[in-house]
């Protein structure tokens, strides 16, 4: 058996916090078909202090390997940086979030999400964690593209009946 990372056993923790705190939420959010996680925000990495189950599922990341982990290494590297930039930006003023960016699984996939990031606040008021749903958009993206493929050849079919009847 692997020895766990101090941020493991951190996680950990949190986790065991964060569902004696929320009892009947964490169980809703564990059986519901969205792809969410928690994030920790006092630390500006974002790690994920929670992931469900139909995350999991979508990124192909196992529980224990993903707790630790920042919620920005679920995005893939040739994401657009003005997106990543906007996400930085609202988890680190504690605003609301509403994005599409590109993704990448445990095996290097990419996939396309939209991204809802919403603060998570204490009794005090202060931000303690950050709530993430993923709604997967990849097969949207994939239409779209697919569409803009045959506007594009209709296009240039269009242009070479225009030039012969010229």
């Amino acid at each position: 058996m692997a020895r766990k990372s101090d941020a493991q056993k951190s996680a950990e923790s949190d986790v065991g916090i964060f569902q004696r705190g929320l009892g009947p939420f964490v169980v809703a959010g564990e059986s519901t078909r969205m792809p969410i996680v928690f994030t920790n925000a006092r630390d500006p990495a974002c790690p994920i202090i929670f992931a469900n189950d139909s995350l999991l599922s979508l990124t192909g990341h196992d529980r224990a390997g993903l707790l630790g982990e920042s919620i920005y290494s679920l995005i893939a590297e040739d994401a657009d940086p003005s997106v990543v930039a906007a996400m930085r930006r609202g988890f680190q003023r504690g605003a609301g979030v509403d994005c599409e960016v590109k993704c990448r699984r445990k095996d290097n996939s990419a996939f396309w999400a939209a991204l809802f990031v919403n603060p998570v606040f204490d009794a005090e008021g202060k931000i303690i964690q950050h709530f993430v749903s993923f709604f997967d958009l990849t097969k949207h993206k994939q239409a779209q593209a697919q569409a803009k493929l045959l506007i594009d050849e209709m296009n240039h079919r269009v242009k070479n009946t225009l030039a012969t009847v010229q």
